[in-house]
């Protein structure tokens, strides 16, 4: 089993999955990352930084929100 570094403990990365699927889950149903945060406790960059590393491993594809005129 890998065990990752978080909040300066280590814990099996398996933990972490339910969390970085209701991430991808939230994003693909157009939360952003401020509204996901709220809802799940964590900071924005943290939601960034677990969907970013949904997508370099390949796990979903990118979601592409058009930008306002």
């Amino acid at each position: 089993m890998v065990l990752i570094r978080s909040c300066g403990e280590l814990m099996p990365e398996r933990l972490n999955s339910s969390r970085d699927g209701e991430v991808t889950s939230l994003r693909k149903a157009d939360f952003t990352y401020a509204e996901i945060s709220r809802k799940m406790g964590l900071s924005r960059e943290r939601i960034r930084h677990k969907w970013r590393l949904t997508l370099k491993r390949g796990k979903t594809q990118p979601v592409i929100t058009p930008m306002p005129c």
